[in-house]
């Protein structure tokens, strides 16, 4: 840190409380593949879904694909949308945790080490929508953890 950076909370808490852990950059970026292939299962679940009932209902099934495969715009929508219902849900009613956090035993975290919370979660979850946010996952501390003011710990580590 130089002279003109002034320490952040973060830097305050991990002098203050030793006995918690940042989850490790491995840890973080087999996160991020569990939940993308649990988010891809989610997605096509979904899909199934609404097309099931809108075969169901009679209603012309190649309107809905145009709709949902060769709108571009409609599709990013569906898919933003999907993806932060997916991690809102998750992480807020998981206290932190997602599938791929359950596995590799890391937890999203406030600065006081205390569960984040529903609010929290949004905004780690539409901070993830950020073009290039998953190359900031090589610091401790990512956008998404930055904007919402949370971080990523290994679990049992914070007392």
């Amino acid at each position: 840190m130089n002279e003109y950076q002034s320490p952040s909370i973060f830097d305050e808490i991990e002098k203050e409380r030793p006995f918690f852990e940042y989850a490790a950059t491995w840890q973080r970026m087999l996160n991020l593949t569990i939940d993308t292939f649990a988010f891809l299962a989610f997605y096509m679940l979904v899909l199934i879904i609404i097309f099931l009932v809108a075969d169901l209902m009679g209603n012309d099934l190649t309107a809905m694909e145009q709709f949902f495969f060769n709108k571009v715009s409609t599709a990013y929508f569906t898919i933003g949308l999907l993806y932060t219902l997916f991690y809102t849900l998750q992480e807020g009613l998981l206290k932190g945790r997602t599938i791929g956090k359950l596995i590799t035993k890391t937890q999203a975290v406030k600065p006081d080490l205390s569960a984040i919370s529903m609010k929290d979660a949004m905004v780690r979850s539409v901070a993830r929508l950020l073009p290039f946010e998953v190359f900031s996952g090589f610091n401790k501390r990512t956008w998404h953890d930055r904007l919402s003011e949370t971080m990523v710990i290994k679990k049992g580590k914070s007392g």
